[in-house]
């Protein structure tokens, strides 16, 4: 697969809504930990992300904070479908909590 910027991620509102919907579905009770069911991030960690050097795109991995809590990570991406995570490079995290701050 390459990794050169062109493929085409957007999906449809109902898209989204059904991905979102069998999440919740699939982990149950878990779903309700902390009510926790996504993250906000402002455009600028992306921006910072994206602007290193040879990075040409983003993952975003799910992880668990020491209390327990989701969390999401983002990571930059090279030209060779490397992960940048390492010293030096730009990673994001600590999302707002969706909800509240999300519907």
């Amino acid at each position: 697969m390459p990794y050169d910027g062109k493929r085409d991620h957007k999906i449809t509102a109902a898209e989204a809504a059904e991905l979102k919907q069998r999440y919740a579905n699939s982990i149950g009770g878990q779903a309700q930990l902390e009510g926790r069911r996504g993250g906000y991030f402002e455009r600028r960690i992306f921006d910072e992300i994206l602007e290193q050097e040879d990075c040409v795109g983003v993952r975003i991995y799910y992880g668990l904070q020491a209390n327990g809590v989701p969390e999401l990570v983002i990571v930059g991406v090279d030209s060779g479908g490397r992960d940048m995570d390492g010293g030096g490079q730009i990673l994001g995290n600590r999302s707002w909590p969706c909800p509240p701050i999300c519907p």
